[in-house]
């Protein structure tokens, strides 16, 4: 249940982890622990548990602090006087 709130906060995160395992992977592992270090391909399957964690983490805190805060604030605008502003600016309302 938890993960389907947060969903749209994985979507948005997922790609940026992604970017950043891919460079660490191709650039630093290879400095760290030789140009082999995938070669069965085993270590890429474990570097996926730490990725997962993360995109989980991260995107905890964009949905608090980010989906949350914005919903609440155009829940919070009132868009009848922003339609108001709007048609006095182009002259179709007289002003309030």
């Amino acid at each position: 249940r938890y993960l389907g709130k947060i969903s749209y906060s994985i979507y948005m995160v997922h790609i940026l982890v992604s970017l950043v395992f891919a460079i660490i992977a191709e650039k630093i592992f290879p400095i760290i622990f030789g140009q082999n270090w995938n070669e069965n391909q085993f270590g890429g399957d474990l570097w996926l548990i730490p990725y997962i964690l993360l995109v989980l983490f991260i995107s905890h805190f964009s949905y608090k602090y980010v989906e949350v805060v914005g919903r609440k604030a155009i829940m919070a605008s009132s868009f009848s006087k922003i339609k108001q502003r709007w048609l006095c600016y182009v002259g179709l309302a007289s002003k309030v």
